[in-house]
């Protein structure tokens, strides 16, 4: 009788504890909420290109990106992102010969522009993307980390699904002097002549992102 009683005490008391437990995980699992989809960036498909324009010509090239995602709780919606560009990747292609790619290349790259040596990430947040109301068209709003200078940036943008595959599209331009970039700018030297640079930077985003299962 009071063996049977013993373990009748401890199956209770394991059941009390196993309950517990349970009613934790529930309450974790309540607070963390929905998990989103993640869209990973295909970094080796991906680039940012840009164009500099000169009073008498200027110079074009690309930028790698070293990671990138959008993330969302709703299949097929867009809600936030987050992308590292790698500076270091900085290449210049308008040049006949490679070795004048390289000099336009140590110029850009340089602590008077965007000092790549001090700063080899930037840094691109988005906090919203709205649709237009224009199929797959999309207003993107975030901010840009450049010489750890963070400023907002806004730009249209499409979106396109193939298969398993995201595609993003977007052109705009920076004022380059808002993150502190006024190498040979017109608005900081009135004596550059034929060797001002426009504040303006026109930027390109050609992005591809992996589809995740259930989007």
């Amino acid at each position: 009788m009071k063996t049977r009683y013993v373990i009748l005490v401890i199956f209770i008391l394991l059941s009390a504890k196993q309950a517990v437990a349970q009613k934790a995980t529930t309450d974790s699992v309540r607070s963390a909420g929905p998990q989103p989809f993640i869209y990973r960036l295909d970094v080796k498909n991906s680039k940012l290109l840009w164009k500099a324009k000169k009073v008498n010509g200027g110079h074009n090239g690309y930028v790698l990106f070293r990671s990138g995602e959008i993330k969302t709780l709703s299949p097929g919606k867009y809600d936030s992102g987050d992308f590292n560009i790698h500076m270091n990747s900085i290449v210049v292609v308008d040049q006949l010969m490679p070795k004048d790619n390289r000099e336009v290349e140590g110029v850009v790259k340089a602590n008077n522009f965007f000092a790549v040596a001090l700063y080899p990430m930037a840094r691109m947040r988005v906090y919203t993307i709205v649709p237009t109301g224009k199929l797959n068209h999309y207003k993107v709003r975030g901010d840009l980390t450049v010489k750890g200078v963070t400023k907002p940036l806004e730009f249209l943008a499409m979106f396109t699904r193939s298969g398993k595959t995201l595609s993003a599209v977007a052109d705009f331009k920076i004022d380059r002097t808002k993150w502190g970039i006024n190498y040979k700018s017109g608005s900081f030297f009135t004596d550059l002549k034929d060797e001002l640079i426009e504040d303006d930077i026109e930027i390109s985003l050609k992005m591809f992102f992996s589809i995740p299962d259930g989007c």
